[in-house]
């Protein structure tokens, strides 16, 4: 828990001292960059409910992107721009469901996010896993720092990230706090920065 907490102090850390100055995260919603090749687990619906009406509730939102329900989702492993990839199946197969435990809403340079916890050893498993299987692109520096957690993006930051904002997401440090989630379909995709449905193309699905 311990490594998990001090990854996301380091990444909001990095957020604010790159705002502080003048760094400002810009996408175009017309063309939000991809596609990407992601391993994802879809939130359950009730939880992804509970999360857009936080995030459609937080202040100074405008230009920035709320992620609707359906989009929501935890990351387990980006791959980048990579097209061609193995067969991941293998390291997938023979483990438990996914379990994280709630910590929270935090800030990156590019999102607002609830930072999740793992509860079980399945996520740092699977992640040395496919970390040994020939033809996977290496682990960018980024993912290494928070290869002990996992998280959930709510909204997409494009430009400027006013006080108020993060105020708000500060308030919001006890959202589902210690609250456990349990994920046991991830879905291989490739898709664009925020995961439209338009633009995701479903290569496999897996069961845990």
């Amino acid at each position: 828990m311990g490594l998990g907490r001090f990854a996301f102090f380091m990444v909001e850390l990095d957020a604010r001292l790159g705002w502080a100055v003048g760094r400002r995260p810009h996408f175009e919603l017309s063309d939000p960059g991809g596609p990407y090749t992601t391993l994802m687990a879809y939130l359950p619906e009730p939880l992804a409910a509970e999360l857009a009406g936080v995030a459609a509730a937080l202040p100074a939102t405008a230009g920035h992107y709320v992620y609707p329900p359906g989009q929501m989702h935890v990351t387990v492993r980006s791959f980048g721009d990579a097209g061609n990839l193995p067969d991941i199946g293998p390291a997938i197969d023979g483990l438990p469901p996914i379990e994280l435990t709630g910590a929270g809403l935090g800030l990156t340079r590019e999102t607002v996010q609830l930072r999740l916890l793992p509860g079980n050893e399945t996520l740092g498993e699977l992640r040395r896993r496919l970390a040994k299987l020939r033809g996977v692109p290496s682990r960018r520096p980024r993912q290494r720092l928070l290869a002990p957690v996992a998280f959930a993006n709510v909204l997409r930051l494009n430009g400027s990230v006013d006080p108020e904002l993060r105020r708000a997401v500060a308030q919001q440090r006890g959202l589902l706090a210690g609250e456990r989630i349990a994920l046991s379909e991830l879905t291989l995709v490739r898709t664009d920065r925020v995961a439209s449905p338009a633009s995701t193309q479903v290569l496999a699905r897996y069961e845990l």
